[in-house]
């Protein structure tokens, strides 16, 4: 049971130096020669402290060695903390690296359920969590990150980043100014599923909050002179906690110790299917195996299953047999009749769909959302049945509904809030067993998400395709009737093109010196069975920016590469049309070498740049690249940073210890340069301009 105790109650730190009454001013000026202190009576570790603003903040990540609330190792359970690289030397250094259960103080039990109702912390509550930290501190939600923020007089709610707030937060001894005795040491993080991989110190910081968004759990991060508060980050990663102190007004919950959830339903805005009726379907079939009828619909060149899946095993008695077979909502048949079947992952595969038909892969999703485009949960949610005025327009017919799911050892929840459906596909990335498509009332895009295999989704089944007839094995010629160089309008200017062989798609080109650039974003769908070898797009929609996609997938590489050398030869060409390939980083460097200063403002597109303090971040493109700001992604996590930068693969592999980088260019909304950028993970998607490959 969480304890609530009194704010006043937990102020217990020891404050070794300063004045209450003095000034954020003079404290500031006088931290490094005479800081403030106290001591964490737990282990009797002293840190250094700051007051910014109305907030007293840590001045060091924690190190504080959590006790794991049950048997086995930290990484085993995925509880507790662990040093960089497993050095002692970095824990004294950058503080120690915690998974967020352990972080925000919850149970063990929560591991991996961030969407638990259990487990979950809405963001905004006015409470605060003492988690791991010492007492008399908590662990601070984004809103106070936020304050920080706004106390450097930046708006953090301004797109993503925060304009050289890094640099005002960032210690001296790794570049920045520390303008507010903050001292942020960028302590990277881990990632045990990915081989054990550490990676990011000195690079990059993380710092965990208690707030949990739609994918994931809301952070701070701070990466070169920038700041940025994400919702994205898995609870399964490690990362650096920096506490801020208790605020008296409001009230304290103090860590678990351990405790378990209980293993029972969790409650629910809708726990019954009373107000919900089922569709009348045009199109039916049957499923010959228990007589029932579903209905489906076509969309593009795919056939779905217009409903989900309520397909169940009978014992000799009339009863459902045991959970492998699937359980109704709240264990109510009614709930069956109108939202399908809930499955775990290991039943969804084993040919649980109906003769003629499949569990989908992800990369069939991506099929079908592509096709779909912008806004795709809209078009392809029900007309009925979700809360909070998120229905949608059925346009397809696929009439999705709000099915809820169940947590295994918690319980159901969120009828009318989310719904999941597997996919046959592998977790290649967080290990966290299968891939998964979710669809929540607040939003209007298709999540790709990883999931635990016990936990219970729905099924969505998809006709399988008529084999291939000996008619059709001849190639169809796509660009049939097209001339190359055919022009057409491109952000104000008239621009030749070409066609690719492949999927038919005209791109505009330009000559820039001796080199001839694609004029836009590479925009070619991928096929492939992991989050990190599909291309990505931002809102399901691929129209504007093209497609974003993992270093490996851009060479058109297996993605094991993505953390082993590869060694491109000149002129690779990866995914890029024939004829074309993707640039190296000489390449690059030739063409900024052309282009001469302000490479940035000169390559930008008119229009389409977020503004940066009331200053547009759009370019004159004089040479008509149209550089415009896809943004990135990192794993399963959505397109983020959109209207803010724009990032671009070299075939160029940066030599270190995993060989886990290659070169990039970034072009950003608020600097008029082209960014040389050595540092980006292969595992962090970004944009594709490929260059021809013979030169004037």
């Amino acid at each position: 049971i969480l304890a609530v105790f009194a704010a006043s109650a937990a102020l217990a730190l020891l404050a070794c130096s300063g004045s209450s009454n003095s000034t954020d001013e003079e404290q500031i000026a006088t931290f490094k020669t005479k800081p403030l202190t106290f001591i964490d009576e737990r282990d009797g570790k002293t840190y250094r402290y700051v007051k910014i603003g109305t907030q007293a903040w840590m001045a060091e990540n924690l190190n504080y060695a959590a006790p794991l609330t049950n048997e086995g190792s930290a990484i085993d359970n995925e509880v507790g903390s662990v040093c960089y690289d497993n050095k002692e030397s970095n824990c004294d250094k950058y503080g120690r690296l915690y998974y967020w259960v352990t972080a925000v103080g919850l149970p063990a039990d929560c591991k991996g359920q961030i969407i638990s109702l259990d487990c979950i912390i809405p963001k905004g509550t006015q409470t605060q969590r003492q988690g791991v930290c010492p007492s008399g501190w908590h662990l601070p939600d984004s809103s106070e990150w936020g304050a920080l923020m706004n106390y450097a007089n930046i708006n953090y709610d301004h797109s993503y980043y925060g304009s050289n707030l890094g640099t005002k937060l960032m210690s001296e001894s790794i570049g920045g100014t520390d303008k507010y005795g903050f001292n942020a040491l960028l302590g990277g993080y881990h990632v045990p599923s990915n081989n054990g991989l550490f990676t990011g110190i000195e690079d990059v910081g993380w710092w965990w909050t208690t707030d949990v968004g739609e994918v994931g759990v809301y952070t701070l991060e701070i990466w070169g002179n920038k700041v940025e508060i994400s919702s994205t980050l898995p609870s399964v990663f490690l990362s650096s906690v920096r506490c801020v102190q208790d605020d008296p007004s409001l009230p304290v919950i103090a860590a678990t110790g351990g405790s378990s959830v209980k293993e029972t339903p969790s409650s629910s805005s809708i726990s019954s299917s009373s107000a919900i009726t089922k569709p009348t379907f045009t199109n039916t079939f049957t499923d010959e195996r228990d007589g029932k009828k579903y209905g489906y619909v076509e969309i593009g060149e795919q056939t779905w299953m217009a409903e989900n899946l309520n397909y169940a095993v009978y014992k000799k008695d009339g009863k459902v047999a045991d959970a492998p077979n699937g359980k109704c909502y709240m264990n109510e048949e009614s709930n069956c009749d109108i939202y399908g079947r809930l499955y775990n992952w290991a039943a969804a595969i084993d040919s649980l769909c109906p003769d003629g038909w499949h569990l989908p892969s992800d990369a069939e999703w991506t099929k079908l959302t592509n096709f779909v485009g912008k806004n795709a949960a809209t078009k392809l949610k029900s007309k009925i049945g979700w809360d909070s005025s998120g229905n949608g327009t059925d346009a397809y017919g696929f009439s999705a509904l709000p099915s809820g799911h169940g947590i295994a050892g918690v319980g159901f929840e969120r009828l009318g809030i989310v719904t999941f459906w597997w996919t046959s596909t592998e977790d290649g990335y967080f290990n966290m067993d299968a891939v998964v498509r979710a669809m929540y009332s607040s939003s209007d895009t298709v999540k790709r998400a990883d999931n635990y295999s016990n936990n219970l989704g729905s099924v969505r089944c998809l006709k399988n395709p008529p084999p291939p007839s000996s008619s059709s094995a001849a190639t169809i010629n796509l660009c049939a009737g097209f001339a190359d160089g055919t022009k057409r309008e491109h952000y104000g200017k008239d621009k030749p093109q070409f066609c690719d062989s492949r999927d038919g798609q005209k791109y505009v080109y330009v000559e820039i010196g001796k080199q001839t650039w694609m004029a836009e974003n590479l925009n070619y769908d991928v096929a492939g069975d992991s989050p990190t070898e599909v291309r990505k797009c931002y809102n399901d929609d691929c129209t504007a920016y093209g497609g974003i996609y993992f270093w490996a997938t851009a060479m058109d590489l297996p993605s094991t590469y993505n953390t082993l050398p590869y060694t491109a030869s000149a002129k690779h060409q990866g995914i890029c049309p024939a004829g074309w390939h993707i640039p190296s980083d000489a390449e690059w460097t030739t063409l900024e070498n052309f282009v001469g200063d302000y490479a940035g403002i000169k390559l930008k597109a008119k229009s389409g740049w977020d503004s940066s303090n009331g200053v547009s971040g759009n370019g004159n493109d004089m040479y008509g690249f149209a550089a415009l700001p896809g943004g990135d992604g990192l794993g399963w996590t959505p397109v983020n940073r959109v209207g803010i930068l724009g990032n671009w693969w070299s075939s160029t592999e940066r030599e270190t210890d995993n060989w886990e980088q290659a070169y990039t260019r970034t072009i950003m909304y608020d600097y008029d340069g082209l960014i040389y950028d050595s540092r980006i993970k292969k595992l962090y998607a970004q944009s594709i301009r490929c260059v021809k490959d013979t030169e004037k």
